[in-house]
């Protein structure tokens, strides 16, 4: 009858009729040692048969059978915050000795090939960095295989609950929150919210960095509005200057070009007339003409973080780095006429 699940290598030998170090050395290819093509064949046989797994997650990586970690990425690499994110699990990897292998999954047959690595023990551990607009991405198949397969695995800007898997998400709340607190603190309280469009405004993130922003508006008792790019350039045409807010949180610094160019449209200056933070950040800052105030998410911390958890075998979420405030030009002290 065939086994799944809980065979041991006791079960293996006895199945493929060698000794149980025989199997240990067909497992894991043990160098200096040889064994025929058929008792090879006869062990793996068995293996699949038996539906065994060689190595406990916790043993696989306290042995460090390759010292190799897997960066499993459905994420542009070219994207800057992907790219910052891998400068720090590399240079963490590097401090353990562990080398990284970079799987970059952008079609569907290669979606699960990470199991594969693990499996023929190529790599000790996953890490999955996820991107937050990959609405097609199931979260939760991946964690299921994570589990079944009982793989060592973390998962960076998961947006669904991962039980049983360490995960470490991005504070996009915090980010919008900390925009609308520094602003306050710069006197502003009248401050609105800019989002690309609808859709972006609807999506997960989208929602978290508004629910971020009125909650920091609600505590502080500021006014504002949340609008789309559109809404925002019907407010410069129509309103009165003096019954427009005197900021803005832009969600993402990709569309501080749109402000910039609608704000000269209607002759707006920037911070003169419209302070203005943006609510993440890349190298895209320092291309733009003012220089806009940004959020950054912690990034390289969090890819060390990520490194030393998955090494620690911490399957919890984890507490993240602070968000922090990159300087700019975009902003200015809001004076009220006494």
């Amino acid at each position: 009858m065939k086994k799944t699940g809980k065979s041991t290598i006791k079960d293996v030998a006895r199945e493929a009729g060698v000794s149980i170090s025989v199997v240990s050395y067909v497992i894991n290819a043990t160098p200096g040692i040889s064994i025929t093509k058929e008792t090879q064949k006869r062990v793996r046989a068995a293996v699949k048969k038996l539906g065994y797994h060689p190595h406990a997650a916790a043993r696989r990586l306290r042995n460090k059978k390759s010292a190799t970690i897997a960066v499993v990425s459905f994420w542009k690499i070219t994207d800057p915050m992907y790219t910052e994110v891998l400068a720090g699990i590399s240079e963490a990897a590097a401090q353990q000795r562990y080398h990284v292998l970079l799987s970059d999954l952008d079609t569907d047959r290669k979606q699960y090939e990470y199991l594969d690595l693990y499996r023929q023990g190529i790599v000790d551990g996953v890490i999955l960095v996820l991107p937050a607009d990959l609405i097609d991405l199931n979260e939760a198949a991946h964690l299921r295989r994570i589990r079944r397969e009982k793989i060592p695995a973390l998962f960076i800007n998961n947006l669904s609950p991962c039980s049983g898997v360490g995960t470490i998400a991005f504070d996009y709340e915090g980010t919008a929150g900390t925009a609308v607190r520094f602003l306050h603190a710069q006197g502003h309280r009248t401050i609105d919210f800019i989002g690309a469009n609808r859709r972006e405004c609807e999506d997960p993130v989208g929602k978290k960095r508004i629910d971020g922003f009125r909650s920091a508006a609600k505590e502080l008792e500021v006014e504002g509005d949340v609008l789309t790019l559109r809404q925002f350039e019907r407010h410069l045409c129509e309103k009165d200057p003096k019954d427009r807010s005197s900021a803005i949180v832009v969600s993402k610094i990709i569309h501080y070009r749109n402000i910039l160019g609608m704000c000269a449209k209607y002759k707006v200056r920037i911070p003169q007339d419209l302070s203005v933070v943006c609510a993440n950040h890349n190298a895209l800052h320092q291309a733009f003409e003012p220089k806009p105030v940004c959020v950054g998410i912690p990034l390289r911390s969090i890819g060390e973080n990520a490194v030393h958890r998955l090494l620690k075998g911490e399957n919890e979420s984890a507490e993240l780095p602070e968000n922090r405030m990159i300087e700019g030009d975009s902003v200015i002290p809001k004076k009220y006429d006494k």
